[in-house]
């Protein structure tokens, strides 16, 4: 995952969660020692989606100023955010709400080092989740061993070319749009991590036009000035490490299947898939208003459809209707037994029931469109909550605020609670560090 600004959306942190959930359950089950690894990709180049961060309803935007042209953006673990440390502080203070864990919320971001995105990341990862066993790794830190594999690839790389495209293929064939364009890798150059050229002919890098043995050479013999690209990396991460189970969202298992070619090509063995958990978290507040209007807490994405029929309630109140039709009938019935001698009281009758009935008819239907107007609100800030913009909760809220809320007791509650195994979108209430 990219290094995001104040670990970005909930699904960063979910990603992390699923994987030392994961690696506990395995380590109990196969009695070995299976580690949660989770894997920075500080050399990425995608300075416009680690750059932001919704908390507290606040958006923040640290600006970059550089060229965005391919090959002339800096990795992200070459941006400092030293000069943002006092806006990003600041934000914090205004966004969070005032809690007794927005003091120990805040001395974590501030005793930070700010020193770039990948090392800022790394820290409040190691901060939140370091007691749970996570350890993190970062590209850098395994070039040398990343070469062999790297230089396979590029020696065959016509054979790589052919695998990529059969795996695109594939994806297509089955109605998926591959994410993945093409294939590439990179040479540092002045700083930068630049996407080499590739062509018939051979590779061409800053210092001349070689061969596809005689890069793989140069790949073997200087490690630091390669990198692989997007297609290339999990088959780098699965050739260096003792990776059992890789943990992806959505978007990275569609080209983890596109990619699946490659390994052949690399002679690495693939690792097994495993989707991360998808999940929305409902306070207790929430979950109490879901019950007073009797909608379960696994139904709770069927507010916008309630909420859009309760919006369509322009007819009369039901309620209402029913006592004017009775009291309708009562007139009638009084009409049936006017007779000579008893016009003048029958007619007093209907007339002060009339008014009766009309006055009573009314504050009913005044009541019944004040709690309409009452559920259409509770339904409106459930949906805030569990929807919040109109979007999945995991990609707008930031872990940022369920920690100020609940406290670093909540990490562990939340890793109790979820279940990495089912294939399936997970409700999960909370109160402090409580949950059901």
């Amino acid at each position: 995952q990219q290094p995001m600004l104040l670990l970005g959306p909930f699904y960063v942190f979910l990603k992390a969660l699923s994987c030392i959930r994961a690696a506990r359950d395995m380590s109990r089950i196969s009695g070995r020692d299976v580690r949660p690894l989770f894997w920075v990709a500080s050399e990425d180049h995608d300075i416009l989606e680690v750059n932001r961060v919704r908390i507290g309803g606040r958006t923040l935007v640290c600006p970059y100023h550089g060229s965005l042209r391919r090959g002339e953006v800096p990795p992200v673990s070459c941006i400092s955010l030293r000069e943002h440390r006092e806006e990003i502080l600041g934000f914090l203070r205004e966004a969070l709400p005032e809690t007794e864990f927005k003091p120990w919320l805040l001395d974590a971001v501030e005793s930070s080092s700010f020193s770039d995105c990948g090392r800022f990341f790394v820290e409040l990862l190691t901060k939140f989740l370091g007691k749970t066993g996570l350890e993190t790794v970062e590209p850098h830190m395994l070039r040398e061993r990343a070469a062999p594999v790297l230089a396979r690839l590029v020696r065959r790389w016509p054979e790589s070319v052919r695998a990529f495209r059969e795996g695109t293929e594939r994806l297509k064939a089955v109605g998926f749009e591959p994410p993945l364009r093409s294939l590439t890798f990179f040479e540092f150059a002045e700083g930068k991590r630049k996407p080499v050229e590739v062509s018939e002919e051979g590779v061409r890098l800053r210092d001349g036009t070689f061969s596809f043995p005689q890069a793989a050479d140069k790949i073997l013999r200087e490690p630091e000035r390669f990198s692989p690209g997007a297609a290339l990396r999990p088959v780098v991460q699965d050739g260096v490490l003792p990776v059992l189970c890789t943990v992806a969202g959505p978007t990275e298992i569609l080209y983890l299947w596109q990619i699946r070619e490659l390994y052949r090509v690399a002679e690495v063995e693939p690792s097994y898939l495993l989707p991360r958990v998808s999940a929305t978290f409902i306070e207790r507040k929430v979950e109490k208003k879901l019950r007073r209007l009797e909608i379960a807490p696994e139904r709770v994405f069927s507010i916008p459809e309630l909420l859009s029929e309760l919006e369509k309630e322009t007819g009369p109140a039901p309620a209402a209707e029913e006592v004017a039709a009775r009291g309708r009938d009562f007139l009638a019935a009084l009409e049936k037994v006017k007779r000579p001698g008893n016009e003048k009281w029958i007619e007093r009758a209907e007339r002060t029931f009339g008014n009766l009935l009309e006055k009573t008819v009314r504050r009913i239907r005044e009541e019944e469109a004040g709690e309409i107007g009452r559920r259409k609100q509770t339904l409106r800030s459930i949906m805030d909550a569990v929807l919040p913009g109109g979007k999945p909760q995991e990609r707008v809220v930031s872990v940022f605020d369920f920690l100020c809320r609940y406290g670093p007791e909540w990490t562990e509650a939340a890793l109790e609670d979820l279940d990495p195994w089912a294939p399936v979108h997970q409700i999960a209430v909370f109160s402090g560090g409580e949950e059901c």
